[in-house]
């Protein structure tokens, strides 16, 4: 049938990851994950990138349905598409009309004719509010847009540039009048061009506010944690210290870099150095380590 076969070419291409395949063969005509047809490549070029950082270079592609009772898709048909290294997916819905695939939605609730494996994840493919179809931009809404990522470049950039305390302060004082003009970030709205910004400045206003009132305490719990040498005095150490470390601010993926003497963080590519920040990721850096180690909630 003339719709199957389009719909295997446009699968093919996914499996392949292969963006220039699909822009050729993709319509102009139609909105997919309810925004244009390029806005849509660019965000799916993106989960392609994360796929291949997993060495992925295929996606196998398993039927199954959407569970979800009280989507308008349940029951309707799509695909897993798992990274032939990685085993990490991505779950689609081809809507078909006649000859053509009319939209594509991604479906959180899919249930595969495979199972999932364990340790894998789904890989997002997720359009910004202001990308969809419907949503209006004004003149106040791309001047946000260009003060906020103006803001996020002016610190976030390759290679990751080093940053003290001194810094983060500075930037948040430069920057205080766009974030009120966006507004304080709420997990709840909507995921906006402005967003990174708006995580990013809440990220590091806490870290610095952190640091500022707790140095001290900070000091001294890195100078006992150095002084412990038995099991029984790092749990108590670990005991005393745990409401403190769950007020902590936790960024994740935190490296230390022993030659440079800075920690690294991944997900927003910076580099910390200075007393004071050191102090401060070792203290996180060594709970966590310790926590992990003697398997203490």
């Amino acid at each position: 049938m003339k719709d199957e076969i389009y719909l295997n070419s446009l699968l093919e291409s996914f499996a392949a990851m292969d963006i220039n395949g699909l822009r050729s063969k993709l319509k102009n005509e139609y909105s997919y994950l309810e925004t244009t047809k390029e806005i849509f490549l660019g965000h799916l070029e993106n989960t392609f990138a994360e796929f291949r950082k997993s060495n992925d270079n295929e996606l196998i592609i398993s039927k199954g349905i959407c569970a979800n009772e009280e989507c308008e898709n349940f029951k309707k048909c799509g695909f897993r598409f798992t990274g032939n290294h990685s085993k990490n997916y991505l779950h689609l819905l081809f809507k078909k009309e006649e000859n053509d695939v009319v939209d594509i939605h991604r479906c959180s609730n899919f249930m595969s004719e495979i199972e999932t494996d364990e340790n894998t994840y789904e890989i997002g493919l997720y359009i910004d509010y202001d990308d969809l179809i419907y949503f209006e931009k004004t003149a106040p809404y791309y001047k946000k847009v260009e003060l906020a990522l103006a803001a996020f470049n002016e610190i976030i950039c390759t290679p990751p540039q080093l940053v003290c305390l001194k810094d983060i302060d500075n930037w948040l004082e430069k920057h205080n009048e766009t974030n009120k003009l966006i507004g304080d970030y709420n997990v709840f709205e909507y995921v906006m061009k402005w967003t990174k910004f708006s995580i990013l400045y809440a990220n590091l206003k806490e870290l610095s506010e952190f640091i500022n009132n707790f140095n001290a305490e900070i000091i001294i719990a890195n100078e006992q944690f150095f002084k412990i040498s038995t099991e029984i005095e790092f749990k108590s150490w670990l005991k005393k210290y745990r409401k403190f470390y769950n007020k902590a601010p936790f960024y994740g993926n935190i490296s230390y870099n022993a030659e440079g003497n800075y920690f690294e963080i991944s997900q927003y590519r910076l580099k910390f150095y200075g007393h004071n920040l050191l102090e401060f990721f070792s203290l996180t850096s060594n709970y966590k380590q310790k926590q992990e180690e003697l398997r203490v909630i």
